[in-house]
């Protein structure tokens, strides 16, 4: 049986929350004792900070909601941060995010649920 930690947590969509977002991420991951290196530490970090910058610089409204999902028995990481924003951060000028996430990434999604006004960006690790 495959054992998973989820949870989620939100932020003022502001530049302050990049940093905020980077210490939640940490502990999480300490209180569900995952075991991690400096390079997996620096993936997860580059991460979600690149997925909460580009949503405060190109998302909408006023929150941010980022979902972490720790896949232990698969050893496999899973960040979203969702915003109000229908747009994909490609549509965005000047946005590498997408770039750098998927440089870091097994696997990233972009995607705006039909019907719903919000943009998620997701990053598997691992």
């Amino acid at each position: 049986m495959t054992h998973v930690n989820s949870q989620s947590f939100f932020l003022v969509r502001a530049p302050t929350s990049v940093a905020i977002s980077r210490r939640r991420l940490r502990e999480l991951i300490s209180t569900w004792h995952v075991r991690q290196d400096d390079d997996s530490d620096m993936a997860m970090t580059t991460v979600v900070s690149e997925l909460v910058t580009n949503a405060v610089s190109h998302g909408a409204g006023d929150m941010l909601k980022v979902v972490v999902r720790a896949d232990i028995g698969r050893g496999r990481l899973t960040i979203e941060v969702h915003d109000d924003s229908p747009a994909s951060p490609n549509d965005a000028p000047h946005a590498p995010t997408p770039k750098v996430v998927e440089a870091w990434c097994s696997s990233s999604t972009w995607r705006s649920p039909t019907g719903r006004e919000h943009r998620t960006g997701q990053a598997g690790l691992g």
